[in-house]
């Protein structure tokens, strides 16, 4: 098997369907499809981070982001990381396995022809986390603005218990009363 076919297997096998396996729970989730979506656009330069609160101690195995192609496909990957509730540039993430890349190819083709719905990002390992602590999901990728990734945000605070960010420029700032849609599976 060639480089390239062993890295396209591997990443198809870090994708999943949207529905829970015998062993998984959902635990927190923004899956309110907005009147009027917002998409945050993922690529070179701009950082996105959603807060969530579990609600139950367990360990985190998946991340689900509702995201879609922009103008072009973008090549490169997306990445998803967990970390305790810190804004910085570079966030101490909750354990070694926490951080998970998927090819723009992977990407594509769980998305198919629409171009948009759920992606499953599996964590590398089992990511221990804790109820009563905050945690984001960072969303970053290297995409060119013209061939990027776009996240869809909902409006009218649809998970008041978090909020999405955004940082472009080297600036952070808040999406207040707005978040990012995701589901996490304990």
């Amino acid at each position: 098997m060639t480089s390239h076919r062993l890295l396209a297997a591997i990443a198809i096998a870090c994708l999943t369907t949207s529905t829970a396996s015998a062993d998984e729970t959902l635990d927190q989730s923004n899956v309110t499809e907005p009147a009027l979506p917002t998409w945050g656009s993922i690529r070179t330069g701009v950082i996105w981070w959603q807060t969530f609160w579990p609600g139950f101690d367990d360990t985190l195995t998946r991340v689900d982001l509702y995201i879609r192609i922009g103008f072009n496909t973008p090549t490169l990957p997306i990445t998803v990381s967990i970390a305790q509730f810190d804004l910085a540039i570079t966030p101490t993430l909750v354990s070694p396995g926490a951080s998970v890349s998927l090819s723009g190819a992977a990407i594509a083709a769980a998305l198919g022809p629409t171009k948009q719905g759920w992606v499953s990002f599996e964590m590398q390992s089992p990511v221990p986390l804790h109820h009563g602590t905050a945690y984001t999901i960072r969303v970053e990728s290297a995409a060119a603005e013209l061939a990027s990734y776009e996240w869809k945000i909902g409006s009218g605070d649809p998970y008041p218990t978090g909020s999405a960010f955004v940082n472009s420029g080297g600036v952070t700032r808040g999406l207040f009363g707005g978040d990012a849609l995701f589901r996490t599976w304990m």
